[in-house]
């Protein structure tokens, strides 16, 4: 463990605790009913469970949609992440009903008692799970600064984060998990440490550049900013948000009233949270869902 663990109390052992979520629950029970709705997710924790044991770990308990996993070490948990993240994505290709996972961990000290697990580690875990978002994986970084050298280069920056009941933000980073990441990770120089090159944006023709080091770009309906995007429906904000350089990395700062829509170049959308580390190239949906026909869009290519 890195030096900033807190004390330990007696008794702890040092693990890692993992929280894997399903996204769509609720909205699945009002469409099919509870019933129906569970046999789905049942079947889906199941094949989890599996993906976890395979991977050294065992779950603990399931707390509804959500299932409480442990692991010796945060690279057990890591792969099991990645391994869960495309059981969902392969049973999703030939599902009519869509299920998709939020996964986070954290590793610590942990109080174990009979077959439960509790202390500041247990509920650190389970909070980053809610910074989190469907189809993704979050670790903070005392647990990614353990990963094996293959998964490090899988990581990319997310945030800092303030989670409630910690003084402090909690830095966090983002595992991707689909086949091939690594290669693309390593081809767009977003490894942790590595510097990017300029961000190009374009929105109705109009285009900006952000260059390594520069001013931050501020984009929305209002006069200031450096991009001024026109919508007469007014779903764009004033100020909608913000392209900045964050240690190196190219980051994307939603301030906006209805959100920010992003897709990588052949990923799925997903709505942003908060704060975003940008890599490679792909468009944004700006204040409506990427499949709405008037939503407004907005590109981005890393240099």
């Amino acid at each position: 463990m890195t030096s900033s663990t807190p004390t330990h109390r007696a008794g702890a052992k040092e693990l890692t605790v993992l929280f894997v979520d399903v996204s769509g629950w609720t909205d699945l029970c009002s469409r099919i009913g509870d019933a129906a709705a569970k046999l789905i997710v049942d079947a889906l924790l199941r094949e989890l469970r599996d993906d976890v044991e395979r991977c050294r770990g065992r779950v603990v308990k399931r707390i509804g949609d959500e299932l409480m996993c442990l692991f010796d070490t945060s690279s057990d948990a890591a792969n099991a992440a990645c391994e869960m993240q495309r059981s969902a994505d392969i049973r999703n290709r030939f599902e009519t009903e869509k299920l998709f996972l939020r996964i986070s961990f954290h590793s610590g000290p942990v109080l174990m008692e009979k077959d439960d697990v509790f202390g500041d580690t247990v509920n650190t875990a389970a909070r980053v799970v809610g910074e989190s978002s469907r189809e993704r994986i979050l670790a903070t970084r005392p647990a990614a600064e353990q990963f094996s050298e293959e998964l490090a280069s899988l990581v990319r920056p997310w945030r800092s984060a303030a989670l409630r009941g910690k003084e402090a933000s909690v830095e966090l980073v983002e595992l991707v998990w689909r086949e091939g990441a690594e290669t693309m990770m390593r081809s767009k120089t977003m490894t942790m440490g590595m510097k990017v090159g300029r961000l190009r944006l374009n929105c109705g023709g109009k285009e900006c550049i952000l260059e390594p080091g520069g001013k931050p770009i501020k984009f929305g309906r209002g006069e200031t900013n450096d991009l001024v995007i026109y919508d007469p429906t007014s779903y764009v904000s004033n100020s909608h948000g913000q392209f900045e350089f964050r240690g190196g990395i190219i980051e994307l700062v939603d301030t906006s009233r209805n959100g920010i829509y992003i897709s990588f170049d052949g990923e799925p959308a997903f709505r942003v949270n908060k704060r975003l580390a940008l890599r490679a190239s792909g468009r944004m949906a700006l204040g409506r869902p990427s499949h709405d026909p008037q939503a407004i869009s907005l590109q981005f290519t890393i240099e």
